[in-house]
């Protein structure tokens, strides 16, 4: 009986040991690597042979490639998105104010996010704006806008986009408003300082707040120019139109110019001046057109 037990014993250990990985010697690699043409084979040399698959004398015996592994990441795996080098992004403060007469205060900032490969890019940028007058509040507004767009192919000017917009003004008929659209995008020039896009689709926008809460179909035309003047310079334009569907003389234009100058390249400090004019053919008794300016420090990441 205690034999069997012994035995057993033996036979369960010599099954964990023959599981157990195979490890290399210390000393091993301490060892000069070895070229592979060192240890070709001479005539006349026996080498040991498993079955029929070994070499015979004079055979040559292949070389041993190691190539570099490379890791392929999936498009729902969080290191798609967030690895270098494809994002790039900025924040921007600005502040302007008076004591004496007449106390003022303007706080203007912002922030963009963007994320740029061969076939796709996603962007996000957020401006917001408050001033006061002699305690009185006469401007307070934020935007945002997100987009998605996705190339055809690698070399193609096709794409196609998508894009949101939320804006809050206290200074309007409304509240809040959203518009969503999507379509098509089409590369009309691109060099090495110079770049034009336009785009046409579809879309819906809804005012939240006001006096008409409901979903107005849009259609949309658009433009996107981008100009490196010189090393230190830079034009960035906008356009949106947005006119509904049913009636064409009911519409919006959103523009968007902006100037960018390089101030410190160490320290990636601009100075940028943007004009953002919104026009609503329709403003239900406010002002038809909301012109803002604003002077900004940049700070791109």
């Amino acid at each position: 009986m205690r034999r069997r037990v012994w035995y057993v014993a033996l036979i369960g250990w010599l099954l964990i040991l023959g599981r157990l990985p195979a490890q290399e010697h210390p000393e091993l690699h301490l060892l000069p690597p070895v070229d592979s043409a060192d240890v070709s084979p001479l005539a006349g040399d026996q080498l040991p042979l498993a079955g029929n698959a070994g070499p015979m004398a004079g055979d040559t015996v292949p070389e041993v490639i190691q190539k570099e592994e490379v890791i392929e990441y999936q498009w729902f795996d969080p290191h798609y998105w967030f690895r270098a080098p494809y994002w790039e992004g900025s924040l921007e403060a600005g502040l302007n104010g008076s004591e004496g007469n007449t106390n003022s205060l303007s706080i203007k900032s912002g922030m963009s996010l963007k994320r740029t490969t061969d076939y796709n890019s996603l962007g996000f940028n957020l401006n917001y704006a408050k001033t006061t007058a002699n305690s009185v509040e006469t401007q307070h507004y934020a935007l945002f806008n997100g987009e998605y767009e996705r190339k055809f192919a690698a070399d193609s000017p096709w794409s196609f986009f998508t894009k949101t917009i939320l804006q809050y003004d206290e200074f309007t008929a409304w509240d809040l408003r959203v518009t969503v659209n999507g379509g098509l995008g089409y590369r009309f020039l691109k060099t090495d300082t110079m770049l034009l896009k336009g785009r046409f689709g579809a879309g819906a926008s809804r005012e939240f707040g006001g006096a008409v809460e409901e979903w107005t179909p849009e259609a949309v035309f658009g433009a996107d120019y981008e100009h490196q003047l010189t090393k230190k310079q830079k034009l960035v334009l906008n356009v949106d139109y947005l006119p509904a569907w049913e009636n064409f003389e009911d519409y919006r234009l959103l523009t968007v110019l902006a100037w960018e100058v390089v101030l410190d390249e160490e320290a990636n400090l601009h100075f940028k001046l943007a004009i953002n004019d919104q026009y609503d053919s329709t403003p239900q008794g406010a002002e038809p057109n909301d012109f803002n300016y604003s002077m900004l420090l940049l700070w791109k990441l």
